[in-house]
């Protein structure tokens, strides 16, 4: 697309960070009347990409936006699986939307996989802990006669608060 006739801003060309160096401000153009402008943080260099953080919320955002939001919180500020589910909890008092919170990386210490199913097992899952496999469950892949036989036979710590 050319631009070369455009004549207002550009600002909704930037790209997202949790980490930006820019801002959205507003600013009065002499055609347009207000309308949302960036101001740099700090000084960008001279081929250094402009970002700012579009502050969606959360549970309202693209999933692909929520998504570098818990690579962000996990990987850049190092946050516990406790520290995530606190944040969505909060989150959820305060404004009544929920917040899913996807998986860590499969790859990651993070992640804990099932020993039934495979799928990651976090907070606030209903989940079970053999004692003797040292491996978290589902309670729903466990089913109701597995659940049953686990816990009468004393293999297994249920617990509604996940591995964490």
């Amino acid at each position: 697309t050319a631009t070369h006739n455009y004549r207002a801003t550009l600002a909704h060309k930037t790209c997202t960070s949790f980490t930006p160096n820019s801002h959205f401000a507003q600013f009065w153009h002499p055609r347009f009347g207000l309308i949302m402008s960036i101001v740099a943080d700090r000084d960008i260099k001279a081929g250094e990409e402009v970002f700012v953080c579009y502050n969606y919320v959360m549970a309202l955002a693209p999933v692909w936006y929520q998504e570098q939001w818990f690579i962000h919180l996990r990987e850049e500020l190092q946050w516990s699986e406790q520290q995530i589910y606190s944040w969505a909890a909060r989150m959820n008092k305060l404004n009544g939307l929920t917040v899913a919170i996807p998986p860590p990386n499969r790859n990651t210490n993070r992640f804990n996989p099932c020993g039934i199913c495979g799928d990651h097992v976090g907070l606030g899952s209903t989940s079970l802990y053999c004692k003797d496999c040292r491996t978290w469950c589902h309670a729903a892949c466990a089913g109701e006669e597995g659940l049953r036989m686990l816990v009468v036979e004393g293999e297994v710590e249920a617990t509604g608060d996940g591995p964490y």
